[in-house]
């Protein structure tokens, strides 16, 4: 239970984000629209993780733990 309110904060945050990036978009921040959308992606990878149960560690790049883990993620 407490993973499956882990993963939906994730989402939730990622849903966020996404919702702010026209707002730098419009602005001409391009360097924080490609910041947003390292960490948007950043929050869903780690929100399938959770979901699945895997172990990401504390990291910013969970890329490496959905590599080791594709079967049970796709």
């Amino acid at each position: 239970m407490m993973r499956k309110k882990l993963a939906r904060d994730y989402y939730q945050r990622a849903n966020y984000r996404t919702q702010a990036l026209s707002f730098f978009y419009e602005v001409g921040d391009y360097a924080d629209v490609v910041r947003m959308c390292q960490e948007i992606i950043e929050l869903l990878i780690k929100a399938c993780l959770i979901i699945k149960g895997i172990n990401y560690g504390k990291t910013h790049d969970p890329g490496g733990q959905v590599a080791e883990n594709s079967e049970p993620i796709l």
